[in-house]
């Protein structure tokens, strides 16, 4: 069936040979068109197995599967990393995927236990997104590693081949040496996919831009993408891939799709005034044009406290819940909205991440806490019986389990009801010992205190995790929230009372980065704070172009709350084209 598309969006859907760059704004439909342009080319007799679209992750990838029709199924629709490994297995390479924990040990045990492995991958992944290999000169990284990262990187890559282990960027390394020494591969390539399509180009890394260079022989290839909207840097992705798309592919056409759908026209208009400055310099830039000529709400606030109440307000005014949403830029400082709305009783669920009680740091501290107001609580013996390490396996957690069916029991005095070895007793005795000293009648951030100390918490996030620092912020956020309550007891009664059914019809928390591509009648971007929103570690080019996203993703209302310099800067923004509305206003009806 055919859609009704305009004029640049049937340009795009009808091209057939060469390379093109489609720059296509928020809102613009560039799925819709990408799944028309590959249903027209299949009904002109193109064999739809010699077509192939790739994108970035495995939800863009089920979202265009489940947007195809019947007659484009046999479409070959695929992420850059599972493309790549599936050639490299029928290659023959059988090399296994890195096993994590083994070479987090080699490293442990070269360098000590405060050694930060997490943010070791984090750059080494960084480095390979470039194409830098050990002996190379490395892309810059802000990092806080002391230890010497050349020696660190060698060491990495060594561990790997002794082991025949491959990892996450080699699958794409490896697939461009393997294409590149092979003309006979080469050609089997060039004539298996005469039709290439890639999706969210802005978001290349140099290592994709080279597979494409790789396989794309036919000549026939349409890269799609939105400059505006290139916030993975920190990932590896190089924004002048798109930028120089000219350059790189000779005769290459640009097709600009800048019609918005999706936002009203001052929405769109604030948007463009916002993030212009970035890009005017470019000759492909163009401003977003809204197809929706009629006006929607605006506002903004230096103070993040009355985010709840405008949910509230927009409740009270007949909005559903599920048509707002709460942005934010860093991770855990949802929980702090996603707990505000549970204790009104407002719906609300945390897009593609675990509510902010069920996240790994925070769970660890309810459990304790919860286990000492409950010594009954066998969820939650489960989630701390070997944190830190006490030596208690599986085997010692399953006689637990099935001691606690019994009606009432006692967690905390095992004793001779179960069989334990001799370092079992040890660490059950550890473990009752932490958990009896915790006092429910005191005040929570104090026994929260006691519980990071007693599991050394903060070394074990920043020795596993590359995101450590932002682990440890919603740390202290619980410490803030839990600060509202005079004891333990009242603390865990208000999370025992928290809304947490999951419904559909509910406010949608998640951060900017998660939001991409999606849309919603009314957004709230919060904490537009100095060093969160622009964030001091980033980028400032990077920043602007992730608020860019945030306030793109609004339809009918978007309310802004901070003080940053992005704050101020859409408060002048909004104030400026409300002058202009109504000096334009007035003109009209002199």
């Amino acid at each position: 069936m055919n859609i009704k598309l305009n004029e640049q969006q049937e340009e795009l859907a009808n091209f057939r040979e060469g390379y093109c760059l489609a720059l296509a704004s928020a809102g613009a439909g560039k799925t819709a068109t990408i799944l028309e342009r590959t249903r027209r080319m299949v009904e002109e007799g193109i064999n739809p197995k010699s077509i192939l679209i790739l994108t970035f992750s495995r939800k863009s990838v089920n979202d265009l599967k489940e947007r195809m029709t019947k007659d484009i199924k046999d479409v070959n629709v695929s992420n850059f990393h599972s493309f790549c490994l599936q050639a490299l297995r029928k290659s023959g390479d059988r090399r296994e995927l890195t096993v994590l924990w083994q070479i987090n040990k080699h490293f442990t045990d070269a360098y000590g236990d405060e050694f930060q492995f997490g943010e070791l991958l984090s750059w080494i992944s960084f480095q390979k997104s470039h194409m830098r290999k050990p002996t190379d000169k490395f892309v810059e990284k802000e990092t806080t590693i002391k230890h010497d990262l050349r020696e660190l990187y060698i060491k990495y890559e060594k561990f790997n081949n002794n082991h025949n282990f491959l990892d996450f960027d080699d699958m794409l390394l490896e697939f461009i040496k393997l294409v590149n020494s092979s003309p006979k591969l080469q050609k089997w390539f060039t004539n298996q996919y005469k039709y290439i399509m890639v999706d969210e180009h802005q978001d290349s890394s140099r290592v994709q831009n080279e597979i494409l260079k790789a396989i794309a022989g036919s000549g026939n290839l349409v890269c799609i993408g939105d400059i505006k909207q290139s916030i993975y840097k920190f990932r590896g992705s190089d924004l002048s891939i798109c930028l120089d798309f000219e350059k790189d592919w000779k005769g290459a056409k640009v097709i600009q799709l800048p019609t918005n759908y999706r936002s009203m026209k001052n929405i769109v208009d604030v948007s463009n005034d916002f993030i212009r400055p970035s890009f005017e310099q470019y000759d492909i830039y163009e401003d977003a044009d809204s197809h929706n000529k009629a006006f929607g709400t605006i506002t903004s606030s230096n103070d993040s406290v009355h985010i709840v109440q405008k949910v509230k307000e927009l409740i009270d005014s007949g909005v559903q819940y599920k048509d707002i949403a709460i942005l934010y830029r860093m991770n855990y400082i949802g929980g702090n909205y996603e707990i505000e709305l549970r204790e009104m009783g407002i719906p609300c669920t945390v897009i593609e991440d675990k509510p902010f009680l069920e996240r790994m740091e925070i769970d660890v501290i309810m459990s304790y806490l919860k286990l000492a107001g409950d010594n009954t609580d066998f969820k939650s013996f489960s989630s701390v019986y070997n944190t830190p390490n006490r030596f208690l396996g599986k085997a010692f957690l399953k006689q637990v389990s099935t001691y606690s069916m019994k009606k009432e029991a006692d967690l905390m005095s095992l004793g001779l009801k179960i069989s334990m070895k001799n370092h079992e007793m040890r660490g059950y005795k550890d473990l009752c010992r932490m958990v009896n000293n915790i006092d429910i009648n005191s005040s929570p951030s104090r026994q929260i205190d006691y519980i990071i100390n007693q599991t050394d918490l903060i070394q074990y996030l920043k020795h596993n995790y590359d995101d450590a620092e932002e682990k440890i912020k919603a740390i202290n956020l619980l410490q803030k929230i839990a600060g509202k309550y005079k004891t333990v007891k009242q603390f865990l009664f208000m999370v025992q009372n928290l809304n947490n059914k999951k419904e559909e019809n509910a406010v949608q928390l998640m951060t900017v980065h998660k939001s991409k591509g999606l849309e919603f009648k009314h957004v709230i971007v919060g904490n537009v704070d100095n060093c969160i929103f622009p964030h001091e570690k980033a980028t400032m080019d990077e920043e602007r172009r992730l608020f860019y996203v945030a306030i793109s993703r609004a339809e009918d209302g978007l309310y802004v709350y901070g003080d940053s310099i992005f704050a101020k800067e859409f408060y002048d923004i909004v104030n400026k084209e409300d002058e202009e509305f109504f000096e334009e206003t007035n003109k009209r009806f002199k």
